[in-house]
């Protein structure tokens, strides 16, 4: 288990402290932290690690095994939170509360001292509040779970992912304790607040009761709707320094456990680096859209500097079991037009070397064989060029003019984030009918699907990393907000080509079609990403595919603001 992984763990954690998600919960902890002993807000902190990583390590085993839909907890979430505001608003309600969990407490204490364990009440009944608190929290903060997202993939163990949540939940928790704990001292010092502690309730009651309500009706998504000004109009810069550099450059990995490499024999950093050559790793996989919205940047890299010593290597890094497979890798190199050397490594060995988190991931190493720059995901490709035309001695000419492709920065806050369809890592699933587990059964799409949901009808099967369809016309609806719609797909059987019929809000799909999609069909004849729906704007709708035929695969859902 790396070191940097756990910080970054703790990191990311702490940064939820300015996420709205964490709104809900604030007021709440600062309310009943308020009362009680001293000792109650650790309590509350340590009740709310506690059960916050026990639920969520177990919470999607939980849901599959009592049927539960993750749609319905967090709906019922949002209803529990605001009930707490509205309990801490009303001052019968509140005492009432304020009782039921003293009550608790007391119970805990007496079997504590049975059980010649001894804590203060105000601890025990801070341990009691925090485990609920958490517990109600934990489905409102469902993309969190990305934490643990790749060593699910490489099916770690079980004592990982609780050092990453654990370590997370603490990054989580430990600027909530410092509030409640100053901010308990402060009431009890200033008289203000001593003599007006009814009326600190209520507006921490009020602020509960607003964001939930906010929370519900999507008001945070049309706050935070933003687009990005686009990449063309960045000019290129001098290149007189490195930007955003590492302060400590370290000797860069081996690469190791490559299954086959494409438009090259095997390279070797130890051999380049004595050719004096630059590096750039690209973290890669060809059915994620992250990536392939970067290809057009790297190529462009490619073509400009690899006579002048620059040299590329994309590792392909799979998430799902058909990107393991050379001939789906080598027509999707040789589909985007890819001339630089791509190594696949379908056991990760090089990704763990790197210890990388994420699809893409760059890394420039140095003539020296020292990684000086990293960058996660899309965009900064000024930044990432400017380092590898200094690192290249190429400082820029006067009146050069930089050749990037015309494409704008692709992600808008507002956007339907990634949706993964099989039973292992799927959100928002909403048939009325529980999801069955490796069962083929039918499915009927409900009244209404709220936005960034989707729903089955008809008879499908489902397993850890796709659905399939088991009768002709079995269909997929999903409700998103989006430019671009993708979906990855295969055929059932290898080089059988299917036809996959694409509606929007139920009507055929003409002026908007994808690229993949022409008279409203998509033709699935490879293990690949299909672009189904491209809006000028953002767009929000329901997106539907039918398959004609049984044996269509549909792994996930991807979206873009292009």
């Amino acid at each position: 288990m790396s070191i940097t992984i756990l910080g970054l763990s703790f990191l990311e954690g702490m940064g939820l402290i300015l996420s709205p998600c964490i709104l809900p919960i604030l007021p709440l902890i600062l309310a009943t932290g308020i009362q009680g002993g001293k000792l109650r807000p650790y309590g509350i902190i340590f009740g709310f690690i506690s059960i916050f990583v026990l639920f969520t390590l177990f919470a999607r085993t939980i849901f599959s095994t009592l049927n539960v839909n993750p749609m319905l907890i967090q709906d019922v979430t949002i209803y529990l939170i605001l009930a707490f505001g509205i309990i801490l608003f009303s001052d019968t309600l509140s005492n009432k509360f304020s009782s039921f969990f003293q009550r608790l407490a007391n119970l805990g204490q007496t079997l504590s001292e049975k059980a010649e364990v001894h804590l203060p009440q105000g601890f025990w009944s801070g341990v009691l509040i925090g485990g609920g608190i958490a517990l109600i929290w934990t489905p409102c903060a469902g993309p969190i779970m990305a934490a643990v997202l790749v060593q699910t993939i490489q099916q770690k163990t079980d004592y990982q992912a609780t050092l990453i949540l654990t370590t997370f939940s603490i990054g989580v928790a430990l600027p909530m304790l410092i509030i409640t704990v100053f901010s308990k001292r402060i009431i009890e010092q200033v008289r203000l607040f001593s003599h007006h502690t009814k009326i600190v309730r209520k507006t921490l009651a009020s602020i509960i009761i607003v964001t939930m309500l906010f929370t519900k009706f999507n008001v945070w998504q049309k706050i935070t709707t933003i687009e990005s000004p686009p990449l063309a109009s960045i000019p290129l810069l001098p290149a007189t320094h490195l930007i955003k550099s590492l302060e400590n450059p370290y000797p860069a990995p081996k690469i190791e456990g490559i299954k086959k490499w494409i438009n090259s024999p095997p390279l070797n950093l130890e051999e380049l680096k004595k050719q004096g050559k630059v590096v750039l790793i690209d973290f890669w996989t060809y059915s994620c859209i992250n990536c392939v919205r970067t290809l057009p940047y790297i190529k462009s890299w490619y073509d400009k500097y690899h006579d002048k010593g620059l040299v590329i290597i994309g590792v392909h890094s799979p998430e799902f079991e058909f990107e393991k497979n050379e001939q789906n890798v080598e027509t999707a190199v040789k589909k985007d037009g890819i001339q630089y050397p791509v190594a696949m490594d379908n056991d990760l060995v090089t990704w763990e070397n790197f210890n990388n988190r994420y699809w893409p991931a760059h890394y420039l190493i140095n003539q020296d064989g020292k990684v000086v720059y990293i960058h996660f995901g899309e965009n900064e490709y000024d930044v990432t060029e400017n380092n590898i035309r200094y690192l290249l001695g190429l400082e820029m000419e006067k009146n050069y003019k930089t050749s990037q492709p015309e494409l704008p920065s692709p992600i808008s806050p507002s956007q339907s984030p990634e949706t993964y369809l099989g039973y292992g890592r799927t959100e928002g699933f909403v048939s009325p009918q529980n999801m069955e587990r490796e069962k083929t059964a039918r499915y009927t799409y409900p009244k209404h699907i709220p936005l960034n949901s989707w729903a089955l009808q008809g008879f499908w099967l489902a397993q850890s990393e796709k659905i399939i369809a088991k009768e002709p016309k079995s269909s997929l609806q999903y409700h998103f907000r989006a430019k671009q719609v993708y979906l990855v797909m295969a055929p059932s059987t290898p080089g059988v080509p299917q036809k996959v019929k694409v509606l929007f809000n139920g009507k055929p799909v003409m002026e908007s079609a994808g690229k993949d999609v022409k008279n409203s069909q998509v033709l699935v004849n490879q293990s690949t990403l299909y672009e189904l729906v491209s809006f000028k704007e953002l767009t929000s709708g329901i997106i539907e595919i039918q398959a004609e035929t049984p044996g269509l695969e549909a792994f996930a859902f991807t979206f873009g603001a292009i």
